[in-house]
């Protein structure tokens, strides 16, 4: 450990040096002002190195692990701060390395979504691993270096002015409110989806679709609850303009869609849901940014309306187990904050190219019956039991 800290530091700093906003500082002033991220020369970030008792063994393994389990791991963000004329300071990245058991070690990383997309995070990580690995040599970010540019973002419906609006009549008490579900009992598990299975849902779906569209108006829904599935949208090649792959920022955009209970629990229950998002992403080829003048207020009204909501973390695009600073690639990645969140997560695989895999946490009793439901379609799949 003596000898891997300060190599993850050094390069670490030789990073940031580049993607700075991740050690600069948030700051929301009253209205009328903006709020911005600013940096100062010699920001920094908590660099945290801490010993467990856990075993290593059992954090990178695919078995359920109690949501807890991570908790230790995770570095805190720094507390926000405030100014004497209401303007509030957030710190924005905060890293934490771990020493588990003499067997292995995790880095941990604690980042507020407001400075970068996950594409843009995956970004740093990989740069960062890359000049560790290289033991700083910073050629190897040649032609991948971070572009910050955002004059090059064009907004000809002036929706900055509207999302401004928006944020500033939100109460900040409910703007950070967050429901979050209980930890207790609650465990979280990973599923691998094969290339064939994955191949084999795309059959099940296609087929299913054809016998049940005699039946797509015969759905007679009782329940007024409602169910949302939220899903991110890189936007970077969606604006009808080019914006480099390297955009360091937020150019990513949350689609959702909507669904009575009723419709979800019956036999064709996944077909809807299917049908639902994929009309939705039909949508975007008429404009991503469709709609985006309500978006902000309808989010709140789902939140007032106490709605379901299921959110995507992640993406298979992301090249997560890509990552290696000189130790080879990591045996896991995780999302944490999915056992609070409402989310699941959804990344490449590290053992083969083509796989899935998913992350999700619940309760126990609830992961155990989704665990046999998986199992038994994945059978059927399997024998073409359709």
């Amino acid at each position: 450990m003596q000898h891997i800290i300060p190599i993850l530091k050094h390069s670490l700093s030789l990073t940031l040096q580049h993607f700075f906003p991740l050690a600069a500082t948030l700051l929301s002033p009253p209205k009328p002002h903006k709020p911005h991220i600013l940096y100062v020369d010699g920001d920094s970030i908590p660099f945290i190195v801490a010993k467990s008792t856990s075993s290593f063994t059992q954090l990178v393994s695919h078995t359920s692990k109690n949501v807890k389990d991570l908790h230790p791991l995770v570095p805190k963000l720094p507390k926000s701060r405030s100014l004497e004329d209401g303007t509030s300071l957030l710190s924005l990245l905060s890293i934490q390395v771990t020493l588990l058991s003499n067997s292995g070690f995790s880095i941990c990383v604690n980042f507020n979504h407001v400075v970068a997309d996950g594409k843009a995070f995956h970004h740093f990580m990989k740069s960062w691993s890359s000049l560790c690995r290289t033991k700083g040599d910073l050629t190897s970010l040649k032609g991948l270096l971070p572009f910050h540019d955002r004059a090059m973002i064009v907004d000809p419906k002036n929706l900055e002015l509207c999302f401004l609006n928006e944020f500033w009549n939100w109460p900040s008490e409910q703007r950070e409110k967050t429901k979050n579900d209980p930890l207790e009992d609650k465990v979280r598990g990973t599923f691998i989806l094969s290339h064939e299975q994955v191949q084999k849902v795309r059959k099940w779906v296609s087929t299913k679709s054809e016998q049940n569209i005699a039946k797509d108006n015969e759905c007679h829904e009782k329940s007024d609850e409602v169910y949302n599935f939220a899903f991110p949208v890189d936007c970077r090649n969606r604006f009808g303009f080019p914006i480099p792959s390297t955009y360091f920022g937020n150019c990513l955009i949350s689609h959702s869609v909507a669904l009575k209970r009723d419709a979800l629990v019956e036999e064709n229950g996944v077909l809807e849901a299917i049908k639902a998002i994929g009309n939705k992403v039909k949508e975007l080829e008429f404009g991503v940014m469709e709609g985006a003048e309500k978006w902000i207020s309808n989010y709140r009204e789902s939140r007032k309306l106490e709605q379901r909501r299921l959110t995507v973390a992640g993406s298979t695009r992301l090249g997560v187990y890509e990552t290696d600073f000189g130790w080879g690639r990591p045996l896991k990645s995780e999302v944490v904050h999915i056992d609070a969140s409402g989310s699941i997560s959804l990344s490449d695989c590290r053992n083969k190219e083509g796989e899935v895999e998913v992350g999700l946490a619940l309760g126990r009793a609830q992961m155990n019956d989704f665990n046999a439901i998986l199992r038994n379609t994945m059978k059927n799949l399997q024998n073409d039991e359709f």
